[in-house]
């Protein structure tokens, strides 16, 4: 359709329509752009005779579903203002595994550490919110947050502990080379290829 298409530059800002578009594009939530990079960063045409192309790509969350998992989380701890800190923790760990889990396969470490520090902002301002008057904050935040697997401000009971998104291992995905084949019978190739193929099209 033509309203759910455009044209687009990973490396440079183009113009259409009138109107200046920045580079890169959103694509399943991702944010696909390149960016320009000296040799020992740049990618390369790939064969046999590789040549440096002077630009790196890189797959990261868009700025858009990073929002919406902000209010996703947001809208739990607002629901959850009363309940006891066990059952926000329930709550919030499946969202966040699974928010993290969808986006570990690209550049995300750095979003991902970013997302912790403003999970940690919320969480604390879910604890002043429950503070009673004559409660310091520093003894309201050490009743939610203890020392743990997250350091001095994990925010756990004894039972269960909140996932953190700088906890989640980034894992990339194996490019398929292009002159194998599932029909070749190298069974300990493909069972590592197995999950998800992605082909080297270079």
């Amino acid at each position: 359709k033509p309203e759910k298409t455009s044209i687009r530059h990973t490396l440079k800002s183009i113009k259409q329509d009138g109107k200046i578009v920045d580079p890169g594009f959103d694509f399943l939530g991702f944010n696909i752009r390149s960016y320009p990079v000296g040799k020992h960063h740049s990618g390369n045409t790939g064969g046999k005779h590789p040549r440096i192309i002077g630009f790196k790509t890189i797959i990261k969350p868009s700025k858009k579903k990073i929002l919406a998992h902000h209010e996703a989380i947001k809208e739990v701890i607002k629901a959850n203002k009363k309940a006891p800190q066990a059952a926000l923790i329930a709550r919030l760990n499946p969202i966040i595994r699974g928010w993290c889990n969808y986006y570990r396969t690209v550049a995300s470490k750095e979003t991902f550490s970013s997302e912790a520090h403003i999970l940690w902002n919320m969480l604390r301002a879910w604890t002043v919110s429950r503070k009673k008057k004559k409660t310091t904050l520093n003894k309201a935040l050490r009743k939610y947050f203890s020392n743990g697997k997250h350091g001095l401000w994990t925010f756990q009971t004894k039972d269960c502990v909140l996932y953190h998104h700088a906890e989640t291992e980034i894992r990339r995905h194996q490019l398929v080379k292009p002159e194998a084949s599932p029909y070749d019978g190298n069974w300990t190739y493909w069972s590592i290829h197995t999950r998800c193929i992605y082909w080297d099209t270079k």
